[in-house]
């Protein structure tokens, strides 16, 4: 089968779209993964020791990962630990000598008694429902002894069950099992007078009698029980499956010791009692409190505890990203005047201008975050190699000519500032000399001449004025008012020794000229 140009044209964009897709995907995790590494250039410092800068080796420093995010080292102190109150239910609190949350006994009115009763004229069926465990939960269902049971009343003795199905009086009484057992002698006492009249009457006073057979049955005293309060309900009809006629249901409540929602009774302590709760952490019992952890900053609590390597620590320093905010690096303005001027060829005169002791600009590094705290502005303390893997050439050039007394000092500036921190890296400058006799004859001699007034002009950190004397300046300079270094020469009057170096100077004027 021959593919027709419009197939081809149909499949060959979607295999070029398909590969584009693919190629742009894989450079945005690329582009993703490069920015990602990039970012944890994370640094951070403070002035500690209030010299304005950051330079100290236990100023600034690297941020650690911690799994709470980067932490600066720069002034981390250690986070002191957390303690709450713990959380009791309500209506309590926690008793420090028990340990746990504890609350008075309350009075709790639990159902006891539940009776459904059907019947009218002193004929009745009923169900009892009793709680035999004190816990509001039915254990017991008692019924009638057998069939509608008459209750009525005796002036003397009160009510009593007779049988409707025996011709003589039998009275009936309940065993604390739940079981009816019939005799004629009646001991109950008084327990009520047929006074209340109506059909609801008639069914209360039913009940009434009941309630008070069950009550003296399990011998609870009479203010230990009540009627629970909208638990009556009347009704007709065929009524509790016992029979069809006049209907009455009720139930009586008994007072229990009880707690608040939350917590046991503890009956031999005479308390309610809950084991206390901690939103965070665990519970400490030397303290009574609730132990959260190392997690309170000394520092204030806007600072965040973070776990580093098993300590928690906290930081009042912010850490940076030099990657996306590079450090400010300042390169002052090192030129100085070379031997690079036209010159006679016939005579090898120099041609141009010509300075006497020119001097070179330099600086080094003391100890800073830019010379890994390495102090480079000290050639005393390590060979060359090692100082090299920290400073460079020329900081060694310069600190060689300071050491021998051949540089002026200009000052000292801010080399590397990182944002939000601070100088984290100053250097010093210097116009170095080839000896220490042209030092001197510079630093005396340009104050001397007015082309240098008032102070010597020797620039400033960022432009560094280390130009030479021309011959014109030398011969103003009076020599006498020099404090010539002669270390390890025979000292020689003031006046031969300005003669000698004013017919040196004049000597070698005259042989510049062409």
């Amino acid at each position: 089968m021959t593919m027709t140009p419009h197939s081809e044209e149909s499949v060959q964009p979607k295999s070029a779209g398909m590969m584009a897709e693919a190629i742009l995907s894989i450079f945005l995790f690329l582009a993703s993964s490069l920015s990602s590494a990039a970012a944890q250039n994370l640094v951070c410092g403070q002035d500690l020791n209030g010299d304005g800068a950051t330079t100290g080796s236990a100023e600034s420093g690297q941020c650690m990962n911690t799994p709470e995010g980067p932490l600066c080292p720069v002034g981390a102190v250690g986070c002191t630990a957390t303690y709450r109150q713990p959380i009791c239910p309500p209506g309590g609190g926690i008793n420090g000598n028990s340990d746990r949350c504890e609350a008075p006994i309350q009075q709790v009115w639990r159902p006891w008694l539940f009776m459904e009763l059907v019947g009218q004229s002193g004929l009745w069926a009923f169900r009892l429902q009793i709680d035999l465990t004190d816990d509001g939960l039915y254990d017991l269902t008692v019924t009638n002894p057998g069939g509608p049971q008459m209750i009525r009343s005796f002036e003397e003795n009160g009510l009593a069950i007779a049988s409707s199905t025996v011709a003589r009086t039998t009275y009936w009484s309940l065993t604390t099992g739940g079981a009816w057992s019939s005799s004629s002698d009646f001991s109950g006492g008084n327990w009520w007078s047929a006074s209340q009249s109506g059909p609801q009457a008639n069914r209360q006073a039913a009940a009434g009698y009941l309630k008070e057979h069950v009550r003296l049955t399990y011998a609870i005293a009479p203010a230990a029980v009540r009627l629970q309060p909208g638990s009556e309900w009347f009704g007709e009809g065929f009524c509790f499956n016992l029979q069809d006629d006049r209907c009455y249901s009720a139930q009586w409540e008994r007072p229990y010791d009880g707690c608040p929602s939350g917590y046991l009774l503890d009956s031999a302590a005479g308390v309610c009692q809950a084991p206390p709760q901690c939103a965070v952490g665990t519970y400490d019992s030397n303290r009574n409190e609730c132990y959260e952890g190392d997690s309170t900053c000394p520092l204030g609590g806007e600072y965040s505890c973070m776990n580093n390597n098993g300590a928690y620590q906290c930081s009042s320093n912010r850490c940076i990203d030099l990657t996306a905010n590079p450090p400010q690096t300042v390169t002052p303005d090192m030129t100085a005047y070379q031997n690079d001027g036209q010159v006679d060829p016939s005579s090898g005169m120099c041609l141009g201008p010509l300075y006497i002791f020119n001097g070179t600009p330099g600086e080094c590094r003391p100890a800073g975050a830019g010379t890994s705290f390495f102090d480079c502005c000290d050639n005393a303390r390590e060979d060359f190699l090692i100082f090299r893997e920290y400073c460079t050439e020329n900081e060694w050039r310069t600190n060689t000519l300071r050491d021998a007394e051949s540089c002026h000092f200009i000052g000292d500036y801010c080399k590397t500032r990182w944002p939000l921190v601070g100088c984290v890296q100053r250097a010093n400058v210097y116009c170095c000399f080839n000896s220490k006799l042209a030092r001197v004859i510079q630093e005396q001699g340009r104050g001397q001449l007015t082309n240098f007034a008032p102070d010597g002009q020797w620039g400033s950190t960022a432009a560094p004025n280390c130009i030479g004397l021309t011959p014109e300046e030398l011969q103003y300079i009076d020599f006498s008012q020099v404090a010539l270094p002669l270390d390890g020469v025979v000292p020689r009057g003031d006046i031969a020794v300005q003669q000698e170096i004013g017919n040196k100077i004049d000597a070698f004027y005259r042989n510049l000229q062409p």
